[in-house]
């Protein structure tokens, strides 16, 4: 009896054993097909070029797949698709998932930042730890460098934004400027942000109404249509008249920055006056002196020539007035130039002139980004303005040296022209087949229309900037418009 007691025994265990085994092998069994069959959906998902539908696939990855290892990085992929989509709503639920994987995530602060600013002197500071440790953002798998590296920069400009917003939310705005200074630089047609830039440097302490009322203007034209725009557009030109300003100079103000904007149109129309630069100093950017007529060159119609595709292989010529060269203005036109010419693709070619009341040569057409390189770091200050000899003779090199059927002539300017020689033909009939694109500087008045003329005459364009923070975006702007890219 003992003996068959302890068999069986022995026996029960060793079959409960085999069960137990057969039930741990199927079940991970089970489990591996789960964990590839997730990863396959992860894999699948975040190759997809769509936004749309990549964000719809990480949605369904997560509800399917809580307890993969990957949920933390499909949370990432959704949130910012979320972002791109414009949908605040699908990145506000996302991020809160995200936020409780990884409570420090800036990804995660950014998005619910868009949808809750904050309003207390603690969730700004969040943010603000937020955008100190954006360097730690984590990059999901499967995106690729250049994905991740514009994730960085957008989740960079919705933290900074977030936090001048909220400072002016709480009329902290002398707190606000400098965030929201360098969120307009970096998107300088963002309605929002540049309607509360402007009022945080007209209201609090030490305003600045000098750059003030040019982004309020700039306000003016991009939230033209918008459910707030007539609001806003009312409020500004009263706060202008009330500082002392005329409503014929605050209709040439926003004429003037319309340039580039939807309300381009509207805003011409409705400024029926001719150019003038008897804007109030203390409201307004400090004016610039009109030209007298004889010195204003003869350019009127449209190109009488066809220019090839802006993507064609460029011969460069970059004209640049030193006399721009002073303070903060030295390293912004400096340092993007240098990005710029670092850029050039294999076929490109580019020159540096400089001008001021004489022309330099300061390299000639090369493709060696190095010697561009090197010119641009020895340019100095100047003064005078010889624009129109300087457009004279850099059109008239490309024309005759350029080796590529592009030819691009970028004009750094304010619009100034201090030197007319006698009896100078117009311009208009020395550009030929070269097209004129123009950065103008504290170009305000007939200056600034003078260089929108050359550029639309050429076929080219014109972006006009108030402050050097602004003149990065405004190059990029038409360097990529002939294929050249040097965002980061």
């Amino acid at each position: 009896m003992l003996r068959f007691s302890v068999s069986a025994r022995t026996g029960a265990s060793a079959i409960a054993a085999a069960i137990f085994a057969l039930l741990l092998t199927v079940s991970s069994s089970l489990w591996s097909q789960s964990s590839t069959a997730g990863l396959t959906a992860y894999t699948t998902a975040v190759q997809l070029s769509d936004p749309t539908k990549r964000l719809s696939a990480m949605e369904r990855f997560f509800l399917a797949e809580p307890a993969s290892s990957l949920v933390q990085d499909a949370l990432e992929c959704a949130t910012w698709d979320a972002i791109r989509l414009g949908d605040t709503a699908r990145s506000a639920r996302w991020a809160t998932e995200l936020l409780l994987r990884s409570p420090t995530s800036p990804l995660a602060q950014a998005a619910l930042a868009t949808s809750t600013p904050p309003k207390s002197a603690e969730g700004i500071e969040a943010l603000r730890m937020a955008l100190a440790s954006l360097d730690r953002i984590h990059k999901p798998e499967g995106f690729s460098e250049a994905e991740f590296s514009e994730m960085r920069r957008q989740v960079w400009l919705l933290l900074d934004g977030s936090i001048g917003l909220a400072y002016v939310d709480r009329q902290q705005y002398e707190d606000a400027r400098p965030y929201l200074k360098l969120a307009v630089s970096v998107a300088p047609n963002d309605p929002r942000v540049t309607y509360s830039y402007a009022l945080a440097l007209l209201s609090g302490k030490n305003p600045d109404t000098k750059n003030g009322y040019w982004q309020l203007a700039r306000a003016v034209n991009l939230n033209a249509g918008s459910p707030a725009g007539a609001q806003i557009a009312q409020y500004a030109r009263s706060k202008y008249l009330e500082d002392g300003g005329s409503d014929a100079d605050w209709k040439q103000f926003v004429a003037v920055t319309s340039m580039g904007t939807r309300n381009q149109k509207r805003a011409m129309a409705a400024y029926a006056g001719p150019p003038t630069s008897a804007i109030t100093a203390k409201t307004s950017p400090e004016s610039v002196p009109a030209l007298p007529s004889k010195q204003q060159p003869s350019i009127a119609g449209t190109p009488r020539f066809k220019l090839p595709p802006r993507t064609d292989p460029v011969s460069l010529g970059i004209l640049l007035q030193t006399s721009l060269l002073k303070g903060k203005n030295h390293s912004a036109i400096v340092g993007t130039l240098r990005d710029l010419v670092g850029h050039l693709r294999p076929d490109d070619e580019a020159f540096l002139m400089a001008y001021s009341d004489q022309l330099d040569f300061q390299q000639d057409l090369t493709r060696q980004d190095m010697l561009l390189d090197d010119a641009l770091e020895h340019l100095k200050a100047g003064s005078g303005a010889a624009l129109f000899e300087g457009i004279s003779f850099a059109v008239g090199h490309l024309d005759r040296i350029g080796k590529n059927r592009n030819r691009v002539l970028l004009v750094i300017s304010d619009g100034r022209n201090t030197k007319q020689s006698e009896n100078a033909p117009p311009l208009s009939s020395q550009i030929r087949d070269v097209r004129i694109d123009c950065v103008g500087l504290d170009a305000l008045g007939q200056n600034q229309s003078l260089l929108q003329r050359l550029a639309r005459y050429s076929g080219g364009r014109a972006v006009f900037v108030s402050v050097p923070e602004e003149f990065r975006s405004a190059t990029l702007q038409l360097a990529q418009g002939i294929g050249i890219d040097f965002s980061p």
